[in-house]
């Protein structure tokens, strides 16, 4: 983890920001590329002040699905209760998101939604 006063220069913290899930969750196997949107403020999803992590998490087999972390400080992340992704690949042969999901990226709009 880092933390900058002027996102050019940054000092280095201990630590994970968010580390695998115990054995047989679906991050279990890692948690890599994330996506952080602030909340509450902007357009952004949600009511509550903090942030929302959207990561690339991956199961014991290999699988890559999105999962969801939320923070009121942007240092201390918890990613629930549910142990469910958020997104996940499609079980239909040939679908274009049949293989994995992966590299989030959200886009929160005006209206309160997200792309």
């Amino acid at each position: 983890m880092a933390q900058s006063s002027d996102c050019v220069r940054w000092n280095t913290l201990p630590g994970y920001c968010l580390t695998p899930g115990p054995p047989g969750s679906f991050d279990a196997g890692g948690v890599s590329a994330r996506c952080v949107v602030q909340r509450g403020g902007g357009g952004a999803p949600g009511s509550a002040a903090g942030f929302l992590m959207y990561y690339e998490a991956i199961d014991e087999a290999r699988r890559h699905s999105i999962g969801l972390a939320t923070s009121s400080d942007g240092f201390t992340w918890d990613k629930g209760v549910s142990g469910m992704p958020v997104f996940e690949p499609a079980e239909a042969e040939g679908a274009w998101d049949g293989r994995a999901v992966a590299r989030p990226w959200v886009v929160p709009m005006e209206d309160g939604s997200a792309r």
